[in-house]
């Protein structure tokens, strides 16, 4: 979710999202894959070359830390709330 938020210019998001996908795979000892490392790498750093404010970005990476997975699947969803409409959310 977070390479796709900075897909679409979320850069903020996806560092908040990052920043919690980064503690709970610390948490679980998850290790990526070289390969998978290197292309989460670019996407970081394009991510973090395209926010105007770099501070904002760390700042929300670190928040993402602090989040627990019930705020940050909440968090993830925001960006979609506004496109719910009444028939959508009766779902």
């Amino acid at each position: 979710l977070a390479a796709l938020a900075s897909g679409c210019g979320e850069y903020v998001l996806a560092a908040t999202l990052w920043g919690s996908s980064s503690r709970i795979a610390e948490a679980l000892s998850h290790e990526r894959s070289q390969r998978s490392n290197a292309r989460y790498e670019r996407t970081v750093a394009a991510a973090r070359r395209g926010t105007p404010d770099v501070d904002a970005f760390e700042s929300a990476w670190k928040h993402g830390r602090t989040l627990t997975i019930e705020q940050v699947c909440e968090v993830a969803r925001l960006p979609y709330a506004a496109l719910e409409t009444p028939a959508r959310k009766e779902r």
